[in-house]
């Protein structure tokens, strides 16, 4: 039994880009994000700030 080379990575790339969304989005619901701006907009250095995060990752 032999391996087929991958022809196309684009159902991989897509698996992965999916896998980066969620882990996106469940950190910002643990980090409570939506509650934070829901009132009003905010910087990227209040938001860093509030949550405790570095403001290179927030943004």
């Amino acid at each position: 039994m032999s391996l087929e080379p991958i022809k196309d990575v684009r159902g991989i790339s897509h698996v992965a880009y999916g896998f980066m969304a969620s882990k996106a989005l469940f950190a910002a619901l643990n980090l409570d994000v939506f509650t934070r701006l829901s009132s009003r907009p905010k910087a990227f250095d209040d938001l860093a700030s509030e949550t405790g995060i570095a403001p290179r990752i927030v943004c």
